[in-house]
């Protein structure tokens, strides 16, 4: 799956824990800028931040593993073309490294099930 810079920034986006960093930095350099609070305070904060957002991260983590979650599952983008088996021509439903499309009999080891929509 290719991942483009404009993706990262959406997912980011829609990140509370982005955003509460964020805001949290932006108000330590705030008090700093007003001189409400010294240099070394500011990098106090900044670290405890830092500290908060990858515990949180890590407790999420290891909560998603206690309680058994699968993992994700993705969706193609959706195309406008029907793919077809690369080495017979039947009618694709697992893709591998290339991407090559493969059908049920010919697919490798290391391809994937993928969900082809029909339009």
């Amino acid at each position: 799956m290719q991942r483009s810079v404009w993706i990262v920034f959406k997912l980011l986006a829609t990140s509370r824990k982005v955003w509460v960093a964020l805001i949290g930095a932006g108000g330590a350099v705030y008090l700093y800028a007003q001189r409400l609070i010294s240099a070394d305070k500011l990098a106090s904060a900044l670290v405890a931040l830092a500290t908060a957002v990858i515990v949180a991260i890590a407790a999420e983590d290891s909560a998603q593993k206690i309680g058994g979650a699968k993992a994700a599952v993705v969706e193609p983008e959706p195309t406008d073309f029907d793919p077809r088996c690369c080495v017979c021509g039947e009618p694709a439903t697992y893709v591998a490294k290339g991407p090559k499309w493969y059908c049920e009999e010919h697919k490798p080891l290391d391809a994937i099930s993928v969900t082809v929509r029909h339009v």
